[in-house]
């Protein structure tokens, strides 16, 4: 009877340092995923993109920018640029840019591109990706 029990102890404390060693590697898996989208918020912060800002054909600035995983083009352009804006109904509207103004009596305005097409809505709303490339212009309407 005596070596009956000393099986069952010795088959419960086996019982026992396997489930430790199981629970010690799950959480250590738990651990790793953890830090995982750590590493992921690091590449997040080095997107980059390229700003170009133009008086007509003249070129005033062209800079490379990093910025975070949705950024909006304007967010990008205010941290870069000394901007003038005024939030409107239809979003957000450029005055100046590195002080360079609009000019309303000559009908010039900015406008911007991103990668040489034209932005279908205001720089507010626009997400930035990797590489893109933002063209403002103060062009003549």
């Amino acid at each position: 009877m005596k070596n009956s029990k000393w099986k069952e102890l010795g088959f419960a404390s086996f019982v026992v340092l396997a489930l430790v060693a199981c629970g010690t590697d799950i959480k250590n898996n738990a651990t790793q995923n953890k830090e995982a989208p750590a590493t992921a918020d690091v590449q997040k912060e080095e997107l980059k993109a390229t700003f170009e800002i133009k008086n007509g054909d003249d070129t005033l600035a062209d800079k490379e920018v990093t910025f975070k995983e949705g950024a909006t083009v304007f967010e990008v352009l205010d941290a870069n640029f000394e901007v003038k804006a005024e939030d409107t109904d239809y979003g957000k509207y450029i005055k100046a840019i590195d002080g360079v103004e609009e000019d309303t009596s000559a009908s010039k305005f900015w406008l911007y591109t991103v990668n040489d097409k034209m932005a279908e809505v205001d720089a507010g709303e626009m997400t930035l990706k990797d590489g893109d490339k933002v063209t403002w212009t103060l062009s003549a309407m």
